[in-house]
């Protein structure tokens, strides 16, 4: 945390108690943005070829269901979902005022919804985020300890759903089934089932055996946009691309 420390401290200029604390912590919220943004956003490695793995494909009419048009119902389905009573900030509606109000609010609601469908993008007052940082491990030493959760609006977080209960339909087919976690219908600890079975299996033959332990940081921490957006291609995803080109 030496860099964050300087970076505080550093930044002492003339004027007022209150302007020289806003200069603090804006140098040390554009640190650490940068600092996320250098290691979290985009891992510089060897990719293999594509040609090399066979990508499960979703089908023609899964495809069709993911890029239909926005419906009420399922718009409605989304809200309920949500805790209604959780804000990401003060200054914004929760979705508690959205549910209560929707016979009025569900024509404007609609119309936002429609012009993202067709345009792939939304105005950044909806896209904004609040980063917040919370601690990995005890004994915190720099940043890398801490891994940073976005803190999202009302709007962005019902169309955040609506795609992830689409999705949610096709993972199956997609991922592996050695993927455990964060599948629908799958449970995390059955990788740890199944490792206990395999020891004691040895053990009961008489047998020895070697144990790999995996640590996937950055695998889990960091997203490559380019690559991901390779894997949609290869799996034939159409729409999640968007259709000004991917740049929405």
């Amino acid at each position: 945390m030496n860099r964050v420390h300087k970076c505080w401290v550093g930044c002492v200029k003339g004027g007022s108690v209150g302007l020289n604390m806003k200069l603090k912590v804006k140098a040390v919220k554009s640190y650490v943005k940068a600092h996320i943004k250098e290691n979290k956003s985009k891992v510089v490695s060897p990719r293999p070829r594509w040609d090399d793995f066979q990508v499960p494909n979703i089908s023609q009419k899964d495809r069709e269901d993911l890029e239909s048009v926005f419906s009420v119902e399922k718009v409605w389905e989304a809200l309920c979902d949500y805790d209604e009573n959780k804000a990401s900030d003060p200054g914004r509606l929760n979705l508690n005022f959205v549910k209560k109000n929707w016979d009025w609010i569900k024509e404007d609601f609609m119309k936002f919804l429609h012009v993202f469908y067709e345009d792939g993008w939304m105005i950044s007052d909806f896209n904004s985020t609040f980063i917040a940082l919370i601690p990995k491990i005890k004994n915190l030493e720099s940043l890398k300890d801490y891994k940073p959760i976005s803190l999202v609006g009302s709007i962005y977080k019902v169309v955040a759903k609506i795609l992830a209960n689409r999705l949610k339909r096709v993972m199956n087919a997609l991922i592996g089934k050695t993927q455990m976690a964060f599948v629908n219908k799958r449970q995390i600890v059955d990788s740890f089932v199944i490792a206990e079975e395999v020891i004691y299996s040895w053990k009961k033959d008489g047998k020895g055996g070697l144990l790999v332990k995996l640590y996937f940081e950055k695998a889990y921490n960091s997203v490559d946009h380019d690559f991901l957006l390779e894997v949609l291609v290869k799996m034939a995803f159409g729409w999640p691309l968007g259709r000004n080109g991917g740049n929405g």
